[in-house]
C-alpha cells in the first residue's frame, strides 16, 4: 500500500502591514503629485503635436506649501481653469474649477481588513463613492483629470 498523505497547504501569509502603509495619505499625497505631473507633461505633448489654439497646461507644485499642487489651464496665458489637490488629515481635497464651476472631490483611503488590502475612495457630493484598488491610484487620477482635460463640448 503506498503512504499517500494528506498535504494541507497553509494559509497566505500576506504582507498586510506593507498593505496597510499604502493607506497613509501623506505618503500618497506625494505619488499623486508625481502622477499629476507625469499626466500634464502628457497632455502638453499631444497638444503641441496638435498644433491647434487649445488650452495649454501647467503644473505648479509650490516648494513653501507641500501639502498642494496645481494644475491650471490656460488660453492665450489667461486661467480658464485650475483643479488644486490639497492635502488634508482625511484625504486629499481636489477643487475643479471649469468654466466658473467648481466641483469638489476627495481622495480617501480605506483599509480592507477583510481582504487585507488599501482602497482608494473617490467622494464628490450627491454621488456615489468610486472606488478603485490602491495599486491602481494612476487610475483614480485619470478619473479625476480626464473632465478636466477633456471638457465636453
Amino acid at each position: 500500500m503506498n503512504d499517500q498523505r494528506l498535504t494541507v497547504k497553509e494559509p497566505i501569509h500576506p504582507n498586510w502591514v506593507a498593505e496597510r502603509a499604502k493607506c497613509d495619505i501623506g505618503r500618497m499625497f506625494a505619488d499623486v503629485c508625481d502622477l499629476v505631473k507625469l499626466d500634464v507633461e502628457r497632455m502638453c505633448a499631444v497638444i503641441d503635436h496638435k498644433e491647434s489654439e487649445s488650452a495649454s497646461y501647467m503644473f505648479i507644485r509650490p516648494r513653501n506649501k507641500s501639502h498642494t499642487c496645481l494644475v491650471r489651464r490656460l488660453c492665450h496665458l489667461e486661467e480658464i481653469g485650475s483643479c488644486l489637490f490639497t492635502y488634508a488629515d482625511d484625504g486629499i481635497r481636489v477643487t475643479r474649477t471649469e468654466q466658473a464651476t467648481p466641483v469638489s472631490l476627495t481622495l480617501r483611503t480605506h483599509w480592507n481588513a477583510e481582504e487585507s488590502r488599501c482602497l482608494l475612495v473617490i467622494d464628490a457630493p450627491g454621488k456615489d463613492a468610486v472606488v478603485f484598488p490602491h495599486d491602481h491610484l494612476w487610475k483614480a487620477i485619470q478619473y479625476i483629470l480626464e473632465p478636466f482635460f477633456f471638457p465636453p463640448a
